[in-house]
């Protein structure tokens, strides 16, 4: 297996996510859980494909998603934007 960034967010190679696998099996929200993998500022939009296809070719039938959690404390846009003060 060539050595190649899955998640250039958390720095995360082909050899990372195969070594989460042994761990945490062949299922996308263990393998997030263990290594990090789309955790980062992108939360999954830049390597949630290309690690679906590494466990894929790994063995897993099926890998699965990962669950997407709102921010716990709820921005309003017009503040992100400069717009509206807090």
């Amino acid at each position: 297996m060539s050595k190649r960034i899955v998640c250039p967010c958390e720095d995360l190679t082909d050899r990372d996510i195969e070594r989460a696998t042994d761990v945490a099996g062949l299922d996308l929200e263990a393998v997030k859980r263990f290594c990090g993998v789309a955790t980062g500022p992108c939360q999954g939009k830049q390597c949630l494909l290309a690690t679906q296809q590494l466990l894929r070719e790994l063995g897993a039938a099926e890998p699965g998603t990962i669950v997407h959690r709102p921010p716990v404390n709820p921005l309003p846009l017009g503040l992100l934007a400069g717009e509206v003060e807090r």
